[in-house]
């Protein structure tokens, strides 16, 4: 078993308690503080301290954090080695690529074993071709460390001053939203109300493009309403009301649900409904002349009102009265919106307004988000600024132009990489703050091309600002979860065992089992560049970890 260090050893507190739960061969990992000797003063992660003997002589340095094997233990006192000193892990990897520089003709040198060992570390298959192209790269390239080029080869990325900017950036922690708002900032803040307004056009125009579908009309069939030709004002001018008609049908289809009614009837009748709220102005859609336009367009509506025409009147009753709620609140909200706008909806505002459609609201209603789309609009608006910068003469245009090229760069880069794994950064806007959502999907089998949804490991990383760094590691195994949560604050990990139940059922509504979590905090961060090798770390440790409380 595994210790991960949440138990007091210190004091005398609880040590003869955790003395009888550890084993010997039981491997405890902690910092080292103090070496003087073979002794040692070890802190824990809960930040406990401990005191230890090493077995034997091995080489490590105050501060490091170390792995340990219990060999024996007292009262208050460990008996330690290390899985170092022992010759596992490091030794038998070196060993194993030592062996294989052998089979591929290669000298077991430093440069082939880093260059080989650094390739391993992204899942990619050795062989010469892919080692030579990673030590060209780092000759070439002086500033190119081995890591970075073996990652750009995994990725079939050829290694060259742009993409090597791109790597660096995005490693050091560079997040879209950071820098979509730098670009607004500096574009809201130019001097000069024709550019401005060139500005405002050119986005608004892109953004009038990707406007999404009203997903509350989706449930309505466009071929069974309102056929009549219109002109395109009448259309325009009634949209609004086809469009709030949708929700409201599962409210007829609800509440008469006691009279048997057929299926086919219904749908039927939802769209008799849709046609009747489309062809009529609101003062004249009444139930009394909604049940004659059943009946006349309906033929099997009028058996079922005479057999129930108390019960079937309140239903259309019902649904006219909130379709009326509803369509007046619409109409409040619009023309409350459209009377500032009028007024105080500057280019600067159109502006910041088109900069905030490029970000994912967030919410407890929010499912899906297409981010091919919410990328592909995105790009086009960067393209679109360039261009319209280019052509002026404004002060300070080179710096926001940069910023600019940066984040395409960094957009193609993301773009390239996903020909061979899955990473993406989304701008996410939650609770009216800008963050960004990073998405990381290991790919263990790389013939494959297509993702196994009932066999894939996720990894999500979101900075938020009331929390902290929050990361998920999601393993799903048909309809199995298994969650290895990590946080930046240790507070933070109480407040979402609290939520745990919540978590569960809101999983098995969608269809899973959560059959394990856990839950630690970060010790090293993951970035593009290290991602494989610490995750990959992560799930070694989540099949060995066993949490100690007490």
């Amino acid at each position: 078993m595994r210790i991960e260090g949440s138990f007091e050893l210190s004091n005398n507190t609880g040590v003869s308690d955790i003395m009888l739960r550890l084993d010997v061969g039981d491997i405890v990992r902690a910092k080292v503080m103090e070496i003087t000797g073979n002794d040692l003063v070890l802190k824990l992660f809960d930040g406990k301290t401990v005191n230890a003997t090493m077995m034997s002589y091995v080489d490590i340095k105050q501060g490091e954090i170390v792995e340990f094997i219990l060999k024996n233990k007292s009262e208050n006192r460990l008996f330690l080695e290390t899985l170092k000193s022992i010759g596992q892990k490091i030794p038998s990897l070196e060993e194993e690529i030592k062996n294989k520089l052998l089979e591929l003709g290669l000298k077991p040198d430093k440069r082939n074993i880093e260059a080989a060992t650094e390739l391993k570390n992204n899942n990619t298959p050795l062989d010469q071709e892919a080692i030579k192209k990673v030590l060209d790269a780092v000759v070439k390239f002086k500033d190119l460390t081995f890591d970075k080029a073996a990652f750009l080869v995994s990725k079939g990325i050829s290694p060259g001053e742009k993409a090597i900017q791109s790597l660096n950036r995005l490693s050091n922690g560079e997040k879209i939203e950071a820098s979509l708002t730098q670009i607004m900032d500096s574009l809201i803040g130019i001097d000069d109300k024709n550019l401005l307004s060139s500005i405002a056009k050119a986005l608004e125009s892109i953004d009038q493009k990707y406007e999404p579908v009203n997903p509350d009309f989706l449930d309505a069939n466009p071929e069974s309403i309102n056929q009549k030709p219109q002109s395109s004002d009448a259309t325009s001018e009634k949209q609004p009301v086809e469009k709030q008609t949708a929700p409201y049908f599962k409210i007829f289809e609800n509440e008469p649900e006691g009279l048997s009614i057929n299926k086919n009837l219904i749908l039927s009748i939802k769209h008799k409904i849709s046609e009747f709220a489309i062809s009529n102005e609101k003062g004249d859609i009444e139930p009394d002349k909604l049940i004659e336009y059943l009946k006349s367009n309906e033929p099997e509506f009028e058996q079922l009102y005479n057999s129930n025409p108390k019960e079937v009147k309140t239903a259309l009753d019902n649904l006219l009265r909130k379709l009326y709620e509803k369509n007046e609140k619409v109409e409040n909200e619009a023309l409350a919106q459209s009377k500032p706008s009028e007024k105080h909806d500057t280019d600067v505002d159109k502006i910041r307004r088109s900069f905030e459609k490029m970000f994912v609201r967030v919410s407890e209603d929010t499912k899906d988000m297409d981010v091919k789309k919410i990328y592909k609009s995105m790009y086009e608006k960067l393209d679109t600024l360039a261009k319209v910068l280019e052509a002026s003469k404004v002060p300070g245009k080179e710096d926001i132009l940069s910023r600019i090229d940066n984040l395409k760069s960094n957009m193609e880069f993301i773009n390239d990489i996903n020909r061979h794994s899955v990473y993406m950064q989304i701008p996410l806007n939650i609770k009216d703050n800008g963050t960004t959502g990073e998405l990381y999907i290991l790919k263990r089998d790389s013939k494959r091309k297509r993702i196994d949804p009932g066999n894939v490991t996720v990894f999500l990383s979101l900075d938020t600002k009331s929390l902290g760094l929050v990361e998920s590691l999601i393993s799903i195994n048909k309809k199995n979860i298994s969650l290895n949560m990590r946080f930046e604050n240790r507070e933070v990990i109480d407040l979402f065992k609290e939520r745990f139940q919540e978590l569960y059922n809101s999983l098995q509504e969608m269809g899973y089992r959560l059959v394990d979590i856990k839950y630690r905090v970060i010790e090293e961060k993951v970035n593009i560049l290290n991602a494989n090798k610490v995750l990959d770390n992560e799930l070694n440790r989540a099949k060995k970890v066993i949490d100690f409380r007490i």
